[in-house]
């Protein structure tokens, strides 16, 4: 975003200076205007995407330390139905891995 700012400038510059003409920078601050837009807005999808992964992986790990809880405090039957739900979902690779 720097340097389409320092492009943004100099082009203006130029403008002033009487280097460009008028067209050429109308269509040039257009286009960097145009990235400018583009970046901000993935700039911002990054960003939500990574607030998003960041509350996931902080509800899995509440939701560990839940399960954590009640298996400690669990009666050895509630251990092997807690033990059970967890395998009931996982997903086995083709090398034997979960």
């Amino acid at each position: 975003m720097d340097q389409l700012d320092l492009k943004k400038k100099r082009l203006l510059n130029l403008y002033v200076d009487g280097e460009l003409e008028r067209n050429s920078y109308r269509a040039k601050m257009a286009e960097l205007n145009k990235n400018e837009a583009f970046l901000s807005s993935r700039l911002n999808a990054f960003r939500f995407d990574s607030d998003a992964l960041t509350k996931k992986v902080q509800d899995i790990v509440q939701d560990f330390l839940e399960i954590y809880e009640n298996y400690e405090k669990s009666r050895v039957t509630k251990k092997v139905r807690i033990l059970q739900a967890m395998c009931e979902e996982a997903v086995i690779g083709p090398e034997g891995k979960v």
